[in-house]
């Protein structure tokens, strides 16, 4: 029972370098003008992009954020800071800071 082969299992690949979306790799204008006629879109190029302003009307956005933060809501906090300063003060008096 300890020797015995339970099951045996064998796989092959293979890496290869070829990608069929390399073959043409320019823009497919054509394409790109039917796609954007069907959903409604419209298809612009380099020469055309004057005329893009025209479509796109974007509405100026201001966003205010404001955060209140009670800095010693908590006991915790205040004894750590004083804890830090009292560290602080303790070492550069201890070197001669002072």
């Amino acid at each position: 029972m300890g020797n015995q082969i339970l099951g045996k299992d064998e796989e092959e690949f293979s890496v290869d370098s070829f990608n069929p979306e390399f073959l043409q790799t320019r823009a497919d204008f054509g394409l790109l003008r039917n796609i954007s006629s069907v959903t409604g879109g419209k298809f612009f190029t380099a020469s055309t992009m004057d005329s893009l302003d025209h479509y796109l009307k974007f509405e100026p956005v201001q966003v205010e954020l404001s955060k209140e933060i009670e800095f010693f809501q908590s006991p915790w906090i205040l004894a750590f800071i004083i804890l830090l300063l009292s560290a602080d003060w303790f070492l550069r008096k201890r070197k001669g800071m002072l």
